[in-house]
């Protein structure tokens, strides 16, 4: 006679009576602790799962430092010219191949991946090439991804809603 009705207190298979409000309570303890067991499996899978992604994805950081200085080469598709930029640690110089404009920078690195560059000089012939509002404001570039021989930026100049995104290569 082991008949069991729902909503009704019933016989485990022991033939020990046990009351439907005591089996509630008992799925409910098990189901909390298949919940803390739950969250605590979670948390001891997720927890490393996403230290270790966070520690090898600072491989594929960027790293700007080899970029600080050198020789690098700059391709324009806006008028089909190519640019020679030497970098030292506070002056850049952009010689223009195709023109023979000679145009010198302030460097100043204002954070890993981030330098202003600060128009001071150009040559005499190409006077009227680089206008007074260029002059007087800094271009600041970010550098947003870099490979091995060359990093990709975006540079903006104070005053304007327009940013420019090119490559630059280094040939050292």
């Amino acid at each position: 006679m082991n008949e069991k009705l729902a909503g009704t207190d019933s016989f485990d298979n022991h033939n020990i009576f046990v009351p439907a409000s005591a089996q509630i309570h008992t799925l409910c303890a098990i189901y909390s602790d298949l919940t803390y067991m739950t969250k605590t499996f979670l948390f001891l899978i997720i927890t490393p799962t996403f230290l270790m992604i966070s520690c090898t994805s600072s491989k594929n950081q960027v790293d700007c430092e080899k970029f600080k200085t050198g020789r690098f080469e700059l391709h324009s598709e806006f008028d089909n010219s190519v640019s020679l930029i030497d970098r030292n640690d506070s002056i850049q110089t952009e010689t223009n191949t195709t023109s023979g404009l000679l145009a010198k920078y302030k460097i100043k690195w204002t954070g890993k991946c981030q330098y202003e560059l600060i128009y001071f000089k150009q040559t005499s012939s190409a006077a009227d090439t680089i206008i007074a509002f260029v002059q007087s404001r800094p271009l600041k570039t970010t550098i947003l991804k870099t490979g091995k021989d060359y990093y990709i930026f975006r540079s903006a100049m104070d005053g304007t809603d327009k940013s420019l995104v090119d490559t630059l290569r280094l040939i050292k």
